[in-house]
């Protein structure tokens, strides 16, 4: 879904540009000094951007003061290091019904959303893992709540 609708904004851009309506080179200018957020945007969410609403931060999803256990009920584990900065991870089934995806977080913060609960393997890149990170994967429900989390550390 996500590469249709890039490809169809990029068609109607590439449209805007032959016909000297839109140019490329102020847009990319402008990416590269906005702060980046975490939006993770679906036919849903793209929708009410282009009709005004601003989209949830995805990163604003576990505050940065929240504690949480380093249990691991979802039996999540490095199944191989591919490189000096990639990691691939699995994890167990989902925990209930109501889960339809999974957020991962890498030391607290933000980093993957899986959008199907029933994928249950991601490529992490890049990591530095030169020092110990935490891995945090938290299946979220379809009221957009996280469950529950689970979380293992990865050592050099």
């Amino acid at each position: 879904v996500k590469d249709h609708l890039i490809k169809s904004m990029a068609d109607e851009l590439r449209d805007l540009a032959k016909s000297n309506v839109w140019s490329g080179s102020d847009m990319l200018a402008s990416t590269s000094k906005d702060p980046v957020k975490t939006y993770d945007f679906d036919r849903t969410t793209l929708l009410q951007y282009i009709k005004g609403k601003e989209p949830k931060d995805m990163g604003s999803s576990l505050k940065s003061n929240e504690s949480y256990s380093t249990t691991n009920p979802l039996n999540v584990k490095v199944i191989r290091k591919l490189d000096k900065n990639s990691l691939m991870i699995e994890w167990g089934p989902p925990p209930s019904n109501e889960t339809v995806g999974y957020q991962i977080f890498i030391d607290g913060e933000f980093k993957y959303w899986v959008h199907s609960a029933k994928r249950n393997i991601s490529l992490l890149h890049p990591l530095d893992l030169s020092n110990e990170i935490e891995i945090m994967v938290c299946p979220v429900g379809d009221n957009g709540k996280i469950l529950h989390r689970s979380s293992i550390k990865y050592t050099p």
